[in-house]
């Protein structure tokens, strides 16, 4: 190889790695906020909830719904936008509060939406969710949606838009039968935010 070839080489950028680097640019930035944020509301003293997925009940009637640990912990901010205490987040997430009282029945006679209740409340407890306090539900269809917090290259799971104010971060997720729904994560980030902590 001449010293021609070699100078081509290196001038040759490869586009998918300038647009990884891109994305992970950005990505850096984003949870920089999400860190920030999840600071100002520890310092408030704003209860976190475990996120469980949700494994539903199949059978009798007075089956109850059972719970599946993710071992991570957020608040529930804006529809579907669940912020992590770790500096993350992830969509496709619900917030609920548990019961603070448990459904009483009678072993004999009591009905089966009675006996469900109680069982659900009791597998709720069991997975962790204090009576009265918070907890993020995902259904198990949107189990996938955990990887935007956890996998490496979550990166990649982002588009770019341009907006007047410079590149940000775009994601896409399922919205309603048959539909999709494009959002840009840090402005959400930032009006939810603010709608939140004046709540």
């Amino acid at each position: 190889m001449g010293a021609n070839d070699v100078s081509v080489t290196q001038a040759t950028a490869n586009p998918v790695d300038a647009l990884t680097r891109r994305k992970a640019a950005l990505l850096y930035e984003l949870e920089l906020e999400f860190r920030k944020t999840a600071k100002l509301l520890h310092r408030r003293g704003t209860p976190t909830g475990p996120l469980l997925v949700r494994r539903p009940a199949n059978g009798r009637p007075d089956e109850a719904d059972t719970w599946q640990q993710t071992e991570l912990n957020g608040w529930m901010i804006g529809p579907n936008f669940c912020l992590l205490d770790s500096g993350s987040w992830v969509p496709q997430v619900v917030g609920r509060t548990h019961k603070l009282d448990k459904p009483r029945h009678n072993l004999l006679f009591g009905d089966a939406n009675t006996k469900r209740y109680a069982r659900e409340w009791q597998e709720l407890t069991d997975a962790g969710v204090r009576p009265g306090g918070p907890f993020l539900r995902m259904e198990p269809e949107d189990i996938d949606a955990l990887r935007v917090a956890v996998d490496p290259d979550r990166a990649m799971m982002f588009d770019i838009e341009k907006t007047p104010a410079g590149e940000v971060l775009s994601f896409t997720y399922p919205w309603g039968r048959g539909r999709r729904r494009t959002d840009i994560v840090r402005d959400d980030l930032q009006r939810w935010v603010m709608d939140y902590l004046s709540s």
